[in-house]
């Protein structure tokens, strides 16, 4: 547990240091511009499309919106949870297992698809859902390699905004 816990700290701790840096440049200024609460990656740019341009929105949300929510919610359940639910444990069994149990699953579905409100059909991923249980690690690869799809769209959209704006003002 301790090995998952500290991978999904450092991979989120990662994609909100960037979101926190591009959201500057794309987001709306209340949110790009709030330092004491930066821009996120799920939070502005997946769940809630009010900050930014609803075209990344729309991209983000549909395109990522399944992977990057079932790794958050991951993220928060190990991190915050210590991956216990109602005496339940995320894991199948005692031991170096990393086989999600029922329970574990269960509880990761109701959080990504009721209270996130996201759809198994949100994802450019080529494998569909529901992804392999017997290895949480296989989720984690597919979540990892998407997650990093969006942010590099994210960083690519604002980086190739910025570059229109100095180049507009450099032209005058």
């Amino acid at each position: 547990m301790i090995i998952v816990q500290a991978y999904l700290s450092v991979s989120w701790s990662l994609v909100d240091m960037l979101t926190a840096a591009v959201g500057r440049f794309v987001c709306i200024e209340a949110v790009g511009k709030n330092r004491m609460k930066p821009a996120k990656m799920w939070e502005h740019f997946v769940r809630d499309g009010k900050s930014l341009p609803t075209d990344l929105h729309g991209i983000l949300s549909h395109g990522y919106g399944l992977p990057v929510a079932v790794s958050y919610a991951l993220r928060n359940h190990f991190v915050h949870d210590g991956a216990q639910h109602d005496d339940q444990t995320f894991f199948e069994g005692a031991g170096a297992t990393f086989k999600v149990s029922d329970s574990g699953w269960q509880f990761l579905q109701r959080k990504v698809f009721d209270e996130y409100k996201v759809s198994a059909t949100d994802t450019l991923a080529v494998e569909r859902w529901p992804w392999p249980l017997d290895d949480v690690r296989e989720v984690l690869s597919i979540c990892e390699r998407e997650l990093d799809a969006a942010t590099a769209l994210v960083v690519a959209h604002a980086t190739r905004g910025f570059k229109l704006q100095v180049g507009l003002m450099l032209d005058r």
